[in-house]
């Protein structure tokens, strides 16, 4: 599940940790559209800690919708391994 990076240097990059997350994730995905919609050169990074839920699915229509996101996975990382990933 991987976008395709924008070939223009981003503004702003934005890292989102996440783990069963497909709950609220959508709302967290919502925020960040309005902000590419704005105009502003984005990067999305996704870092999934290995959930169990429905979040690797939201992810995936996200990035396929979504050329400057991406999800690097983090399987049995957690969230805590997610957020060590990000920075």
């Amino acid at each position: 599940m991987s976008g395709v990076l924008p070939s223009v240097p981003p503004r702003l990059s934005l890292i989102t940790p996440t783990l069963n997350a497909a709950r609220s994730l959508q709302r967290t995905l919502d925020s960040v559209m309005a902000l590419e919609r704005q105009g502003l050169a984005l990067e999305h990074l996704i870092i999934e800690g290995g959930s169990s839920d429905a979040t690797a699915a939201i992810l995936e229509r996200y990035c396929q919708r979504n050329p400057w996101a991406r999800v690097i996975q983090q399987s049995g990382q957690g969230i805590y391994g997610a957020m060590n990933q990000g920075i």
